[in-house]
């Protein structure tokens, strides 16, 4: 982009029409590459407030190579600003996504812990001893089996048949 000094003249006494024919696109070409594709869109915006700032600045005009540097860095500057606020803006939102599944999850892992305690609780007095001596004391079939007096294949079934009666209550629950 070559600016003419009769486009700065215009531009210093506050015509923009031939700054426009003469620099806009160019501007604006750069200003999307610089952007990326996920924000060219806002091309025309950094160029636009670009301008304006220069328009404010127009009076410290001096020479050609100047002003281009001015705009061209400014653009940069503002590309690189929204990058940034655009990066930040998706690692909050991927954080509180995270933090929306973990409080999430702990929900439904805490109502479903009520759930099987209120099946547990449910239980027979029989199988909840059972469930006690096995679960909760990690005491083996075999142990289970002296402590109450009963073969180890008694045990093995009554355990089977208290995890049918917890799974048929907690399906009874969630319906």
């Amino acid at each position: 982009m070559q600016l003419k000094p009769s486009v700065i003249a215009d531009f210093k006494a506050g015509r923009l029409d031939t700054f426009y024919a003469e620099a806009y696109a160019d501007l604006l070409t750069f200003a999307a590459r610089q952007l990326g594709e996920s924000h060219a869109l806002m091309a025309e915006d950094v160029v636009q407030e670009v301008i304006f700032q220069s328009y404010q600045r127009r009076a410290g005009i001096s020479d050609s190579a100047q002003w281009k540097a001015f705009l061209f860095r400014s653009i940069h500057n503002a590309a690189v600003s929204i990058r940034r606020k655009h990066a930040s803006e998706q690692r909050y939102l991927n954080q509180h996504r995270e933090d929306a599944e973990d409080f999430e999850h702990s929900i439904v892992e805490q109502e479903t812990l009520e759930c099987l305690f209120d099946a547990i609780d449910a239980l027979p007095e029989r199988y909840r001893r059972i469930f006690d001596l096995s679960f909760e004391k990690g005491l083996r079939n075999t142990e289970v089996a002296e402590l109450l007096n009963v073969s180890t294949r008694a045990v093995t079934k009554q355990k089977a048949r208290m995890i049918e009666l917890v799974e048929k209550h907690m399906r009874k629950q969630s319906e």
